[in-house]
């Protein structure tokens, strides 16, 4: 059975809202190119810096831009209008596993992704924090990026990991 967990109904634009994007026929839209290219069971998980719960994990300046949403209105929104699956990709930042424990645990989700997308302050795909033009060399930024991907399989808030080669 070929399934589809990560997968983001909100776009990454700066314009583009919930209230835009969570909608049956947005789900729908996804459900149906799902189906027609053999994928039986698809689920949402957006990215968790776009949720105000998501600031008692993290105060980084891209989180603080971003978190607009309403955590527990988005998964209302995929069980009760949806026939998806519902998760969430939260960050590995370590230090704060126990805040992230502490979000994740407080919902019942179908599936947890993990992911990597910062070292620190700098982000592996964000332009404004580039890892790339801190200074680090490229071997120790790869090193560091493979070495958090390990610690985050390790740490147990994950179900899976999302884009290993993301850096």
């Amino acid at each position: 059975m070929l399934t589809d967990y990560h997968v983001h109904l909100r776009p990454d634009d700066p314009g583009a809202t919930a209230e835009r994007h969570f909608t049956a026929a947005n789900a729908e839209r996804y459900r149906t190119v799902a189906a027609e290219r053999g994928i039986a069971e698809l689920g949402v998980s957006e990215h968790v810096y776009r949720f105000t719960a998501a600031l008692d994990v993290w105060q980084h300046p891209m989180w603080r831009e971003n978190a607009v949403d309403d955590l527990d209105a988005y998964c209302a929104f995929v069980r009760e209008e949806t026939d998806l699956r519902l998760g969430i990709e939260a960050d590995f930042v370590p230090g704060r596993e126990d805040r992230m424990a502490n979000l994740l645990d407080a919902r019942e989700w179908d599936y947890v992704v993990g992911s990597v997308h910062f070292l620190g302050e700098r982000a592996v795909d964000y332009d404004r924090f580039d890892v790339w033009t801190g200074g680090e060399s490229p071997d120790r930024v790869w090193r560091r990026y493979f070495d958090w991907l390990g610690e985050a399989a390790r740490c147990g808030l994950f179900d899976v990991l999302a884009h290993p080669d993301l850096v």
